[in-house]
């Protein structure tokens, strides 16, 4: 009797497609924090103007899915963060808007709807996206200053942002403006079921 016909290969070939197929599924995040000022020794280039501001749902609607990768669906969701009080900041040149994030101010997402609360005097910030033709200009590292100085007259001590540790160049980024790494994300989906672990580093 050949073994490989048994139940037990059989199964064994089943659970296999299911990996193979993405049915099982993990991706890994790092959470990283910044401490608030902004550390003096950040080198931040200067030498491409660019204005920030808080936006609102009219500047979502200009957005874009070509430039902004911004669809339908995705200010549906916009919307929602910003019932949910987080703010929208547009880093705009010329009238064109280059560059926009997030901050969210009580819950950091930890996606597919599940959230962890901040700690006291905590901002998120999520969703820092600059468009192509405008990429390798500095304009990230301009946001964080501002974003920093922003939360820091309204008396917050610290920023927290999430990075797939797959995305080394924005690990680099971060990093390279001074934060650091205060936990990780775990997010698992099977059978269409999700879960996230959210665990701060200890030292």
């Amino acid at each position: 009797m050949n073994i490989r016909n048994t139940k037990f290969w059989r199964l064994l070939r089943f659970i296999r497609r299911f990996i193979r197929h993405n049915v099982i599924n993990a991706t890994f995040f790092t959470v990283y924090k910044s401490e608030i000022p902004y550390p003096e020794s950040t080198k931040i280039k200067d030498r491409f103007p660019i204005s920030f501001r808080l936006g609102s749902m009219d500047d979502i609607i200009e957005l874009t899915k070509d430039e902004h990768t911004y669809d339908r669906a995705a200010k549906k969701r916009a919307a929602e963060s910003l019932k949910r009080g987080d703010d929208i900041f547009i880093g705009s040149l010329e009238g064109k808007v280059v560059l926009y994030g997030w901050v969210a101010y009580k819950q950091m997402d930890l996606g597919f709807k599940d959230f962890s609360n901040l700690p006291a005097g905590t901002a998120y910030v999520y969703k820092v996206h600059t468009t192509k033709q405008f990429r390798r200009r500095g304009y990230f590292s301009k946001f964080f200053k501002f974003i920093h100085s922003y939360l820091g007259k309204k008396g917050y001590q610290a920023v927290l942002t999430v990075v797939n540790n797959n995305n080394l160049p924005s690990i680099k980024a971060h990093l390279k403006l001074g934060f650091k790494p205060f936990g990780r994300i775990i997010s698992i989906t099977f059978l269409g079921i999700h879960y996230n672990h959210y665990k701060v580093n200890t030292i």
